[in-house]
């Protein structure tokens, strides 16, 4: 069984994420004592989202005080993971028979790092997008909104063009160019709607899918700054 990507991002993606990586710790148990010795924290199952957390994983306590830590922080740092671009590029390629496939954290402080900057990405990608703080991205032009030929150019401002004649804006080439493996979000999305004619709520959902991967960009700047600050060889998590 591999991890399949085509609800990326949103509720179906993440729950399809953290499914898959719990069966994964059932498959490699030998693999989470590694991350568990690696961290000198004690790993407990009954701490999943929803489940009594005891004093010690209390949001606001700081990380050095952590004696535990439970699926949730482990669906966190490989969520956040999972983003960093060396990681994007072999996406496609993660299988359970892979017991590499959450690399061993340097130590706590980057795994706890790690996992908050993968809960708020989790957070972004599942969540309702506030306006304020998120680009606004309409769809401008004349001519049927059916998707045909869509292309994106990179003018200023750039625009995704649906047709010959209309387009969204603004849309970066970040957005456009984002990549998961050999999944690229945007242009799969109007792959899939080919020939199509966008109604009211298929217009949202592309919109909301752009303003979701722009809004993401600074939390995976922030990630990847702080991945290769570990580098060379001062644990970066490379699965070994």
């Amino acid at each position: 069984m591999n991890l399949s990507i085509p609800y990326y991002p949103g509720t179906a993606h993440s729950k399809r994420v953290a499914s898959f990586l719990y069966a994964w710790c059932e498959v490699h148990p030998d693999r989470l004592r590694s991350i568990s010795r690696r961290l000198g924290l004690t790993f407990l199952n009954e701490g999943a989202a929803g489940g009594n957390l005891c004093y010690a994983n209390i949001p606001g306590v700081r990380p050095e005080f952590k004696t535990v830590f439970y699926p949730e922080d482990l669906f966190h740092y490989y969520y956040g993971l999972m983003h960093a671009a060396p990681f994007r590029a072999q996406y496609g390629d993660f299988r359970f028979s892979h017991r590499d496939l959450v690399p061993l954290p340097a130590g706590p402080g980057l795994f706890w790092e790690v996992a908050a900057i993968g809960k708020a990405l989790n957070k972004t990608h599942t969540g309702r997008l506030d306006p304020a703080n998120s680009p606004g991205v309409r769809l401008s032009g004349k001519g049927k909104e059916r998707v045909q030929a869509p292309y994106f150019d990179t003018g200023s401002p750039a625009k995704l063009y649906i047709n010959s004649t209309r387009y969204f804006a603004p849309v970066s080439p970040w957005a456009w160019n984002f990549q998961l493996g050999p999944y690229r979000p945007v242009p799969h999305w109007l792959g899939a709607h080919e020939g199509q004619v966008l109604a009211e709520a298929k217009k949202a959902a592309l919109t909301h899918l752009v303003r979701v991967i722009e809004t993401s960009r600074d939390l995976i700047t922030e990630l990847e700054h702080l991945l290769q600050k570990q580098l060379p060889g001062q644990g970066f998590p490379d699965g070994r």
